[in-house]
């Protein structure tokens, strides 16, 4: 992995490993667990085609949905929270984790997890790294999260003072946050201007697959391909090879419509990994309400980092953001109105650097005895 999480990988195995020498409490109702999944993928509808003056029929191959999980844990369970299976296999991901305040008055508390994705044959990673520890009237949380469906990586190491007014805690302090560049330009804009091309002008789009990933235009099988327009003009179109010379696209406009997408996005990708992780300094404020009952719950979790400064050339520029700050806020409810029905509603929004993600749901919940 990258140098951002391999920092918080020895940061964090650094402190397990001083628990480990300080008192076996640090991993006491702890759980060291692994997995693995596998199901069905989506069948699509059969499709068919004419080649060869007969009908063919379009066998769409996919390959499993599989899901590998290894990670270690120690997080208090809260009031509303049932009890694990039997077995813990890293899926059950409560909604909750993302409080910054657990359920124990003082100790440590932590989350190492790393999952390997296939789905829809696309492949991700995410990997979750948080050490918490809750002292009487201070918070420590260090943490590093990579979402590869959303996008999104950062990390932080967050203190903060904090104020217990019953069941409300308050809590004021400064956050170190690290994350990839995420610009508010197209890096292939630049790439333009440096060979003196306006962006918004007339853009020789070739130039880009000659001189930066070898692809080659001339005749096909060398003979020119002979086209004619829908008004009969006739014409003649490119054929484009590879740095192998293999054949990708038989015409300009196949070139560009399937293949020329991956080019950009692979030089915009390569461009702004080389610029490195970003360093910001914000201010945290948080907010965590729990109150739980077996009859009705309320649990309620926000922080926010509203004043952030940027301490690397390409910190995000969070003036031209849809959010101006970046915030995460949790919700769960529950309410048992009799003793055999009770509803409930439980909600996550995350928005850092302009990338959102969220979940929700709600439902109830009726036993037959």
């Amino acid at each position: 992995m990258i140098y951002l999480a391999r920092w918080y990988k020895q940061l964090l195995c650094s402190v397990l490993l001083m628990g480990t020498l300080i008192g076996q409490d640090f991993f006491k109702f702890s759980t060291i667990y692994g997995a693995y999944s596998f199901s069905s993928p989506i069948t699509k509808e059969l499709q068919y085609q004419v080649s060869g003056g007969q009908l063919q029929e379009i066998i769409d191959e996919r390959d499993d949905h599989s899901v590998m999980t290894f990670g270690i844990r120690k997080l208090a369970r809260y009031g509303y929270e049932n009890k694990p299976e039997v077995w813990f296999s890293g899926s059950e991901n409560p909604i909750n984790e993302s409080a910054a305040i657990g359920n124990i008055v003082t100790g440590w508390e932590y989350v190492i997890q790393y999952s390997d994705h296939k789905e829809f044959e696309e492949e991700f990673v995410n990997e979750q790294y948080m050490l918490r520890y809750l002292g009487n009237n201070f918070l420590l949380k260090a943490n590093y999260d990579s979402r590869g469906l959303e996008g999104v990586e950062f990390a932080a190491l967050d203190m903060r003072y904090k104020k217990n007014l019953g069941n409300l805690a308050l809590s004021l302090g400064v956050a170190g946050r690290s994350h990839p560049a995420y610009l508010d330009f197209r890096p292939i804009d630049l790439y333009w201007e440096e060979l003196g091309i306006d962006p918004d002008g007339v853009i020789p789009f070739w130039l880009l697959a000659w001189d930066e990933a070898g692809y080659a235009d001339g005749p096909y099988k060398d003979e020119w391909k002979q086209h004619f327009t829908q008004f009969g003009y006739e014409y003649w179109d490119w054929c484009w090879t590879d740095a192998e010379g293999n054949v990708v696209a038989i015409t300009d406009e196949e070139f560009y419509r399937v293949v020329y997408s991956d080019l950009v996005q692979d030089y915009n990708e390569k461009f702004t990994k080389d610029l490195g992780y970003q360093n910001e300094l914000s201010l945290s404020i948080g907010a965590d309400y729990y109150k739980y009952n077996p009859k009705n719950w309320f649990h309620f979790w926000a922080t926010a980092y509203p004043i952030t400064k940027g301490y690397s050339d390409y910190s995000f520029n969070y003036e031209v953001a849809e959010n101006g700050m970046d915030f995460d806020l949790g919700l769960v409810y529950g309410w048992k109105l009799t003793k055999k029905f009770g509803v409930f509603v439980e909600a996550r929004y995350l928005n850092m650097y302009d990338i959102q993600s969220y979940e929700a749901k709600t439902g109830f919940n009726l036993l037959i005895y």
